[in-house]
């Protein structure tokens, strides 16, 4: 299966020259999915030595979430990655991180 890419959002991310971009739609509308697909094509495949930080309001929302849905992705794309559980942190490419938080870790 070829992974569905949002074009729309995916394209406005890859040619915005602006350092904070607001993504606005309902549910549904493919903001998360286009966004973890431009981090980790354009971002974590192209650059090295980054760190991307992902941050939720509870740790439970950040792997309910953000951390399945990185991972669906980086499998679907046939990546390869480790990944510390118990830190939530992904290691890929050529020394990137991404790093999973919430708010209300006061750490």
């Amino acid at each position: 299966m070829i992974p569905q890419i949002n074009p729309l959002i995916y394209n406005f991310l890859n040619t915005s020259k602006k350092r904070i971009n607001w993504l606005l739609g309902g549910a549904s509308a493919g903001k998360s999915w286009a966004i973890v697909q431009y981090l980790i094509l354009e971002k974590l495949c192209k650059e090295h030595d980054i760190g991307i930080l992902i941050l939720r309001k509870t740790k439970p929302a950040v792997k309910a979430s953000c951390l399945r849905l990185f991972l669906l992705w980086l499998n679907e794309f046939g990546l390869k990655f480790e990944i510390n559980k118990s830190e939530l942190i992904i290691k890929i490419g050529r020394n990137n991180h991404v790093y999973f938080d919430s708010l209300d870790d006061i750490e």
